[in-house]
């Protein structure tokens, strides 16, 4: 996958998020989403887990430019809120693209042991931001 095509992905991504988020990606992140984009590409499987995924923007952008990924992100989401002042928005709106885009989500505490998949389900795993 070429450059371009990662950045026109990213780019369409950030405008749907909209303002601030659409800020945060492009002048805070955007060298982290486009380097963790090809990582997710590079997978050789079809099936990509992203725990702890935020928002899903790798993902979202990802899905823009290969249709065939089966791509699942799991994250608690308790960041995302108006009241909390996330300048990524609200969990909301992230759920909303990620359904429209095919993303299949779980919203659960990451440390709270077995993930809810079976063993061997996904070709690959990330895990890029979790503090």
């Amino acid at each position: 996958m070429n450059e371009q095509a990662l950045a026109g992905a990213l780019d369409r991504t950030a405008a749907e998020f909209g303002h601030p988020a659409e800020e945060t990606i492009r002048q805070e992140n955007w060298g982290k989403h486009l380097l963790e984009m090809k990582l997710i590409l590079k997978s050789k499987g079809r099936r990509i887990l992203d725990v702890g995924g935020g928002m899903g923007v790798n993902l979202i952008a990802v899905a823009k430019l290969d249709k065939e990924i089966e791509a699942h992100l799991i994250d608690r989401f308790e960041e995302y809120s108006a009241e909390l002042g996330n300048r990524m928005g609200n969990s909301e709106q992230a759920l909303k693209l990620l359904k429209q885009y095919g993303i299949k989500s779980e919203t659960g505490n990451l440390l709270a042991g077995k993930l809810p998949y079976s063993d061997g389900y996904f070709d690959a795993v990330t895990c890029f931001d979790v503090h």
